[in-house]
């Protein structure tokens, strides 16, 4: 929208280009949140994948046992998809965004303790919550950007 485009508010009050988007402070937010967590799921969702040789002698095991922390956290992703999408459709359209801040806090609690693990079930079960994450964060993600109306 140039300078010259209006659009009129809530209160059908005719605003002019930028003042406009800045008055819609919570709109603004959910989008600059939601553009945040495009940006910072990638780097969640490959750090397991990037990290492979120094887990595996982390945790003592070969590549091939530890490849079980790509199954763990693929099948939390599943759980939550299957569950939440279908079952809990209604929760999940009705409090996207409290549900993204809460995923998003579960994968930097994993990541952050991951240096700690010594043991290979213990990192399974952390990356588990990072698909269980993941799969909330996908949910809230696409329900917020559907009921999200365009600024």
């Amino acid at each position: 929208m140039n300078e010259k485009e209006t659009r009129s508010n809530d209160d059908g009050h005719i605003e002019n280009g930028l003042n406009y988007y800045l008055k819609q402070k919570w709109k603004l937010f959910v989008t600059l949140f939601s553009l945040f967590s495009f940006m910072t799921m990638g780097m969640e969702l490959e750090i397991s994948g990037s990290t492979m040789l120094p887990l595996s002698i982390q945790v003592r095991t070969n590549l091939a046992k530890l490849s079980w922390i790509i199954a763990a956290k693929n099948f939390g992703y599943m759980i939550i998809v299957v569950f939440f999408g279908l079952l809990f459709q209604s929760i999940t359209k009705n409090y996207s965004e409290f549900i993204l801040p809460i995923a998003y806090l579960l994968p930097s609690i994993a990541t952050a303790l991951t240096p700690y693990f010594k043991s290979l079930w213990a990192l399974c079960i952390a990356l588990l919550f990072q698909g269980i994450s993941h799969g909330l964060i996908d949910l809230g993600k696409h329900h917020g950007f559907l009921e999200l109306e365009i600024i």
